[in-house]
């Protein structure tokens, strides 16, 4: 059960990270959460000091999905993959630098483009999965 509760959580807070390089949010390695961790060399851009912040952003995000998901059935198209990857093209190829919050997304390798839309993706269908949960529980009672 432990680990369950970890996979969204981890998506959520994924999912909202920047870009890999940008200097400005890239913690020193000494006061890393995450320091010598497998973890930390894939997600060396993550803002690990406002991770509060992604899990907010995440919470919030995905709350707006629940609700319009349970309007909107065809909103949950492809169990929730459709509206990670939307995310990831509003919010981390145009809202985050057009913030100034990282560089253009030209300047990446598509290699980081790949990585960050696949956490997305996830992101999208661990959100799905726990709306439907969350609707078949209440159903239920």
């Amino acid at each position: 059960r432990r680990g369950r509760s970890v996979l969204p959580s981890t998506s959520a807070c994924r999912s909202a990270q920047l870009p890999r390089g940008s200097p400005l949010f890239a913690p020193p390695a000494s006061r890393s959460p995450l320091r010598g961790q497998s973890c930390h060399r894939s997600t060396h851009g993550l803002l690990h000091r406002n991770c509060r912040g992604k899990f907010g952003y995440g919470v919030i995000v995905g709350g707006l999905y629940g609700m319009i998901a349970g309007r909107r059935p065809k909103a949950r198209a492809g169990l929730g993959s459709c509206f990670g990857a939307a995310l990831w093209l509003i919010s981390d190829e145009i809202a985050v630098p057009a913030f100034g919050l990282s560089k253009k997304p030209t300047e990446y390798p598509l290699s980081t483009h790949k990585e960050v839309l696949a956490a997305h993706i996830v992101y999208g269908v661990a959100t799905d999965s726990l709306g439907r949960g969350v609707r078949k529980a209440i159903e239920a009672v």
